[in-house]
């Protein structure tokens, strides 16, 4: 499966997106996630697609029907080259949701990406149409603007940041590799996140005795309102914080370092280790759990 994404008008925040792929089966069906991994209900996205169309490998339209609010079928036949374009409304400033506009792109792509049952375990890329001095944020392998994903399950756990002001500083704690991305207006105190960041990383690494990843990205959404809010991720947490001018204080300080360590020990209990009912997670219904005294509570025993 190939993704593209394409940036064209900040102002309507509006993103193109097309798939292109062979059918693997005649008529394929292309789903869109009803919820996402860390928000365990329920979502609407579908209620921000719109102008869904399709081609054949010689450029003629195809029909497409929309069975369900998040499904839609393609008329094609099987091993038929196809194309599906469509569009998204990104304006959902979140941990959770996806923006473009005229300061960068935050893209999460359980919101947007849509997956065929026979495709979802297969590998996948992701290009991004976009400015040439946009820097991105990511935690997936990368070349270019060219992101590789080994299935649908990594990609769509796999949000990103894109932009040309965002503010990137890195730093070794054992045999990780951290990176911090700000996107927001705020004075941060890189040397004391540095500090605070090390000293948890090196205690739940050792409480673990690994850490499944190389590299971890927080990517730090910085809003001039009152905010706090982190989602967890397979190799990156998105953390959204305001006033970026209280960044400093010290109780607002202390809060969100601790929301830091929270989605940061996530890697292990939830996105590496998760309860069997949830592997692998289906995108087309509730994923119901039990367990959640354990994914939450024994993360927030220890995130402080």
């Amino acid at each position: 499966m190939q993704y593209t994404l394409s940036f064209l008008n900040p102002s309507r925040q509006v993103i193109d997106i097309k798939i292109d792929m062979q059918a693997a089966c005649e008529n394929p069906v292309f789903h869109l996630p009803k919820w996402r991994p860390g928000r365990y209900e329920l979502q609407r996205f579908d209620k921000l697609i719109a102008d869904v169309s399709a081609k054949n490998e010689t450029k003629k339209t195809i029909s497409v029907f929309k069975l369900t609010t998040h499904a839609w079928q393609i008329q094609a036949e099987k091993g038929e080259n196809i194309t599906l374009n469509y569009r998204f409304y990104a304006n959902q400033r979140d941990s959770g949701g996806s923006v473009f506009d005229a300061e960068g792109i935050y893209i999460n792509p359980c919101n947007l990406l849509l997956y065929t049952e026979n495709s979802i375990n297969e590998a996948c890329t992701l290009t991004l149409n976009m400015p040439s001095d946009y820097e991105v944020a990511t935690g997936l392998k990368r070349e270019g603007n060219t992101l590789y994903a080994n299935d649908f399950h990594e990609l769509a756990d796999a949000p990103f940041f894109a932009g040309n002001n965002m503010l990137h500083h890195t730093f070794q704690v054992l045999d990780l590799k951290v990176h911090l991305w700000f996107w927001g207006e705020c004075k941060p105190d890189l040397e004391k996140f540095e500090k605070d960041i090390t000293a948890y990383t090196q205690t739940q690494i050792e409480l673990y005795g690994d850490c499944p990843v190389p590299e971890y990205h927080y990517l730090l959404q910085i809003l001039p309102y009152k905010y706090r809010h982190g989602v967890e991720h397979q190799h990156c947490s998105v953390n959204t914080f305001g006033p970026g001018l209280t960044l400093m204080q010290n109780d607002r300080y202390e809060s969100f370092i601790e929301l830091l360590s929270h989605e940061f020990f996530h890697t292990w209990n939830v996105k590496y280790v998760r309860p069997a009912d949830m592997y692998p997670y289906d995108y087309g219904k509730e994923n119901y759990s039990e367990l959640h005294y354990i994914t939450e509570g024994i993360t927030s025993y220890y995130d402080l």
